[in-house]
Formats: C-alpha cells, sequence, structure tokens
C-alpha cells in the first residue's frame, strides 16, 4: 500500500472512531415541551402545568431553578400519550425574580424548560418601574428580565469538544501532507 492509501485510511480510521464515540441520539430523553397560561407567576399561587412530547410513561421532576437557587415543585407521570397535566404549588419561600421551570428525567437529565418571572404575593399595586436611563445612571439593577444561561447536557458538551479535538487533528494531519501537482510539460 503506498502512502497516499495509507494516509486515508488513517483519516477513514479516525473519522469513524470519532463517529463511534459520539452519543447516539436514541439513547437520550425524548426532549418535551412544557406550556403554562402565563410566564408570569406569583409566590404561593397554584400553577397548572402540561407536557407533551415525552416518553411514555416517564416520571419527570418540575423544578424552578434561577438565580436564587432551586425550588422542587414535585413529580408527574407522563402518560401513555407522551403528555401529562398537573397543578403544583410555587413555594412561598422562592424569592421574586427570573426562573426556569424545568422538567428533568429521573437520572437529572433537563428535557424541557421555559422561562419565568416569580413575583412577590402582594395586595398592593406595584410601583411603575424606574426609566432605564435612570438606573444606569444610579447604578441600580433596571426592571428587565434577567437572561439565565441555559443547562445544557453533558454528553453534547463533550461530543462538541470530541469533535472539535478531532476536527483540529485532522487539520493537522491533512496540512502536513505534501502537496502534489500534476501538470503535463509537453
Amino acid at each position: 500500500m503506498n502512502s497516499k492509501m495509507q494516509r486515508r485510511a488513517r483519516a477513514v480510521g479516525c473519522a469513524l472512531m470519532i463517529l463511534a464515540m459520539l452519543p447516539r441520539a436514541g439513547m437520550a430523553h425524548p426532549k418535551g415541551t412544557l406550556r403554562i397560561a402565563d410566564p408570569r407567576l406569583t409566590v404561593g399561587a397554584w400553577l397548572p402545568v402540561r407536557g407533551e412530547r415525552f416518553g411514555h410513561g416517564a416520571s419527570l421532576a418540575l423544578a424552578l431553578e434561577g438565580a436564587s437557587g432551586r425550588h422542587p415543585l414535585g413529580q408527574v407521570r407522563v402518560g401513555a400519550d407522551g403528555a401529562f397535566a398537573d397543578s403544583v404549588r410555587i413555594p412561598a419561600e422562592a424569592a421574586p425574580g427570573a426562573y426556569r421551570l424545568v422538567a428533568r428525567a429521573t437520572d437529572g437529565d433537563l428535557v424541557a424548560g421555559l422561562d419565568v418571572q416569580l413575583s412577590a404575593a402582594t395586595a398592593a399595586p406595584r410601583p411603575e418601574p424606574m426609566p432605564n436611563a435612570m438606573h444606569e445612571a444610579m447604578g441600580e439593577p433596571s426592571a428587565e428580565p434577567l437572561e439565565l444561561a441555559r443547562a445544557r447536557n453533558s454528553a453534547v458538551t463533550a461530543g462538541a469538544v470530541i469533535v472539535i479535538i478531532a476536527s483540529l487533528g485532522l487539520g493537522a494531519v491533512l496540512l502536513r501532507r505534501p502537496a502534489t501537482l500534476s501538470y503535463d510539460r509537453s
């Protein structure tokens, strides 16, 4: 076997090894969708939650996750149709702010999420927020929603890192091979 064929065989072998190491999509939990009537929630209130497109018969843990902590809301069981409907109570100890309503599988994998805003239960009307320019001048927080980093599956992150490293390695191999130009000098 000449050196050109050996290089090609190595490149194909590396590509097959990389594909074999990537996580299988079929092994992951089915990603579903959470639905609520209004993303503005109140501390202590009941929240009707519906879910669909989950794995049938799965048990999911619902929780609010945000900068001020994680607040478990309860467990739900998915029906044979891949859907569920339940009501959960927002914990009284949850601090107002931006949260993510999440559904996690029994092994902790995130299978659905939804951004929500939690406010305190008050009878008095809320005061109008200051304009953003005043907040910036005073160095105070504004009423703008907080952007939270999304939780990611560690298998997806590991797969992406492996693909990046393999791509760099394959690129280095291809750059090291000598260029062959053929032209006729007749």
